[in-house]
């Protein structure tokens, strides 16, 4: 299964630490749309209440 971002939905960035151990301080996602969960297959729809991506 891809994910959204592979998918071309959204696109998801982190804010790492670049040295010792691997810390992950901040992320945001990118999204030009939001898709009703009925209309999300069933792998995506079962797992989420929400839109996807949320809003």
């Amino acid at each position: 299964m891809e994910t959204a971002d592979e998918a071309g939905f959204s696109r998801t960035f982190l804010m790492i630490s670049e040295s010792g151990e691997a810390k992950v301080y901040g992320f945001y996602t990118l999204s030009a749309s939001i898709i009703p969960v009925k209309e999300l297959p069933d792998e995506y729809s079962k797992s989420s209440l929400f839109p996807f991506p949320p809003y």
